[in-house]
């Protein structure tokens, strides 16, 4: 004899997809194609200019024309930069677009305008420091990358490893 359940259980939901949920509004309101160019921004931006920059908003263009590409007209990534570094900046946006549209897999921004102001270190997020790796742990990550031909790839994929080596460390000595 078998029993039906009449009590449908509810499984765990990822964290992740509860705080897009929440995020997606204010995103939104600020008009950025999502809260991962806000989070990634320091990689985005590079050390040169991660400090003192901050995406402020995309303007989507009011017309409804579409771009060859994806169907979606690109808009305007508004960057709120510190003093002088915008004249830095000015020059380095050609590349900074690329890396912006590249990082969000479509034709997003087309140009970006630059405005002045103070960037506050409570915009930016400290970047948490990793334990030392012992060099053994070191040498047998880069062992194990060694294979990769792209000299790019091989380094990321080796401080990925070192990241994960280290914080499992950590993690064992909490425990």
């Amino acid at each position: 004899m078998s029993r039906k359940r009449s009590r449908h259980r509810s499984s765990a939901k990822p964290i992740a997809g509860m705080l897009a949920g929440i995020l997606k509004p204010v995103v939104r309101k600020r008009g950025l194609a999502g809260a991962d160019l806000v989070m990634a921004w320091r990689d985005i931006a590079g050390p040169q200019f991660a400090d003192c920059t901050m995406p402020e908003r995309i303007a989507w263009p009011k017309t409804t024309a579409f771009d060859d590409r994806n169907g979606a007209a690109p808009g305007t990534l508004i960057v709120r930069c510190a003093g002088p570094a915008a004249v830095l900046l000015q020059h380095d946006l050609p590349q900074l677009v690329e890396r912006i549209n590249s990082f969000l897999g479509w034709y997003a921004v087309e140009r970006i305008k630059i405005v002045q102001g103070t960037v506050h270190a409570a915009d930016r997020k400290p970047v948490p420091g990793l334990p030392e790796l012992p060099p053994q742990k070191q040498a047998e990550v880069r062992a194990q990358v060694s294979g990769v031909r792209d000299d790019r790839l091989r380094e990321a994929l080796a401080t990925l490893g070192t990241s994960v080596a280290a914080n499992a460390a950590a993690s064992r000595r909490r425990c």
